[in-house]
């Protein structure tokens, strides 16, 4: 907050500035008042601006970090689920098993789907099973599919 303050400060000292420029009742010299504007007029408008540029960049950075954290915490917790279950979860199990919104779990699952640490499967009945390779229990540990032996031009559904 003190960036926004002290950027709203040298904006409001730079057009203060302007004003005087504006009113000044001496002969013009152009490269003096030239001189003048650029560095008690646009160095504190720049300044002023840029400072309170930063500030919103670091509050946008700050919660991109947040976002991430928190999307690895859900990963988490949703790797852990799929242990705890074989390796086999679907959404509603997500959903009553930790604090997870049916979107959250959904936003989870994709991403864990895009890298590659799980596959979706549509049962008969139509509902979506998400299946950990590595956390399968019913195969033997040579049977199972590797993901890092998939070619690109397999279908992956």
């Amino acid at each position: 907050m003190k960036k926004v303050i002290g950027g709203g400060f040298l904006v409001f000292v730079g057009l203060f500035m302007l004003l005087g420029l504006f009113a000044s009742t001496k002969p013009a010299n152009l490269l003096v008042d030239g001189m003048v504007f650029l560095l008690f007029v646009l160095g504190p408008v720049i300044g002023g601006g840029l400072l309170i540029r930063s500030h919103y960049a670091l509050n946008t950075r700050a919660e991109v970090e947040s976002r991430k954290a928190s999307i690895a915490a859900r990963e988490k917790e949703v790797l852990r689920l799929a242990k705890a279950r074989g390796g086999e979860l679907t959404i509603p199990d997500i959903v009553t098993e930790t604090s997870m919104s049916t979107e959250e779990a959904d936003e989870v699952m994709r991403e864990l789907v895009v890298k590659r640490f799980a596959d979706m499967k549509m049962t008969d009945s139509g509902a979506i099973v998400y299946e950990f390779f590595e956390l399968l229990r019913d195969e033997p540990e040579d049977r199972r599919p590797r993901l890092e032996s998939w070619k690109d031009e397999k279908d992956v559904n």
